[in-house]
């Protein structure tokens, strides 16, 4: 059965209950309804939640999703919600939607996990706001004093312990139909929507929204790609492996110094904490070869011919299967080449330094499931190369480790971009 790491039970969910919302949830949730009942994980942050006594608070706050069901609430205020067929992130305070995840098993392997939670939940201010008022009780949160969307400062000292009910927005406004030109992201499994406060029609679904929308400087015609998860297959132990190598590895390993003209000419276009990295160990690989710290004037060419229109585009890393990492209008963009996908892994660049070098962070965002297995029987790739299938995903390849190839990074990119078209942002 599925479980939450450290969970503190709160009380039971009545069987009738769990019967009314059970065939438009995932069992997994019901599961954990049946066994554990309402409760909190990671330090009281995460809330299993009653959905009935949550439903008329999401029908006033996101009117219009008759079908998302609430199943869990954060001690921030915000909600995550199912609805048809992907978890969804309310970030009230923020005013966005964060799709968070579309297979439940997968999504509670990590929604308790330190690591997301900064990564994509923004908790940095709850550990301070705790030590500070305390633990909020379970019908509490922290909230913003006066709200963030009135104006209010994002500090730790204009939080206040407050009922979590008498917390919710006027509403979640819903004129996302007409954002065409706003900075709509997506990723894996997560995609960000700034809100406004002007009027307009409500979607019928999260869901039918997501697909109407798209995604940075796409017009409004672009297709929006989902994604698919593909099964691990039997490689999976030699991934276990290398990923518990790599825990004792440091995050660079330098291959030569950054060109001082390629810094001049970029510093001002990236955040600090690269420039710093760049200035540090140069040309460098993490996590045992699969990820390149790369010239970002070397493959600015490549970026313009595969990735074009998007002139703001700094590349930052490669991968040893062939996609680029790109810093893009405050956000690090996965170019997913061989899939011809897009999606957004992170916004901010000191977390992601970090993680990015992380195994299970890799196996979980960059689909780097084959890398293992290829360098096993291929060898490690030289800095300039990478595994590349051969014949072309794009093309109707299959996904198999004996289909890699090692090949020319960004002649293989290129190449890819000139048979497949441009890639399209996933939406989740």
């Amino acid at each position: 059965m599925i479980t939450l790491p450290e969970f503190v039970p709160a009380g039971a969910v009545r069987n009738e209950v769990i019967d009314s919302y059970a065939s438009r949830t995932p069992h997994e949730v019901v599961d954990l309804w049946r066994e554990l009942g309402t409760g909190s994980a990671a330090g009281g942050y995460i809330r299993l939640v009653d959905p009935a006594e949550w439903q008329p608070i999401l029908a006033e706050a996101c009117p219009g999703h008759d079908d998302a069901v609430v199943a869990f609430t954060t001690a921030l205020g915000d909600m995550i919600v199912w609805e048809k067929g992907l978890f969804y992130l309310l970030r009230f305070r923020n005013g966005i939607v964060d799709v968070v995840g579309a297979d439940a098993t997968n999504f509670f392997t990590y929604v308790a996990d330190a690591r997301l939670l900064e990564w994509k939940f923004d908790w940095d201010a709850y550990a301070p706001a705790v030590e500070r008022l305390g633990q909020p009780e379970f019908d509490e949160c922290f909230g913003h004093v006066p709200l963030l969307v009135l104006g209010g400062p994002e500090r730790v000292e204009n939080l206040q312990r407050v009922h979590l009910p008498a917390r919710r927005p006027s509403r979640l406004r819903p004129p996302l139909m007409r954002m065409q030109s706003t900075h709509v992201t997506t990723v894996n499994g997560f995609t960000q929507i700034p809100l406004d406060d002007s009027e307009g029609p409500v979607p019928e679904t999260l869901a039918g929204m997501l697909g109407r929308l798209n995604g940075t400087s796409l017009p409004s015609t672009s297709p929006i790609t989902r994604r698919v998860r593909f099964p691990r297959g039997s490689h999976s132990a030699n991934l276990t492996s290398v990923s518990r190598n790599l825990n004792s590895m440091p995050p660079f390993t330098s291959v030569s110094a950054m060109p001082e003209a390629s810094i001049r000419e970029h510093s001002a276009r990236v955040p600090h904490e690269i420039v710093e990295l760049w200035r540090e160990v140069g040309l460098a690989t993490g996590a045992g070869g699969y990820l390149r710290l790369v010239d970002p004037s070397e493959w600015a060419p490549v970026i313009a011919d595969a990735y074009p229109g998007h002139n703001d585009a700094v590349a930052i890393f490669a991968t040893a299967l062939g996609d680029v990492v790109v810093w893009e209008r405050d956000y690090f963009n996965l170019l997913l080449f061989r899939k011809g996908i897009v999606h957004v892994v992170g916004k901010k660049p000191s977390t992601f330094v970090r993680v990015v070098v992380d195994p299970e962070y890799l196996d979980w965002r960059f689909d780097w499931d084959a890398y293992a297995p290829a360098v096993e029987r291929l060898g490690q790739p030289e800095f300039d190369e990478c595994f590349g299938y051969v014949p072309l995903l794009a093309l109707g390849g299959p996904e198999r480790v004996e289909n890699l190839q090692r090949v020319k990074m960004r002649e293989h990119i290129l190449l890819i971009s000139q048979l497949a078209g441009p890639l399209t942002f996933d939406a989740g």
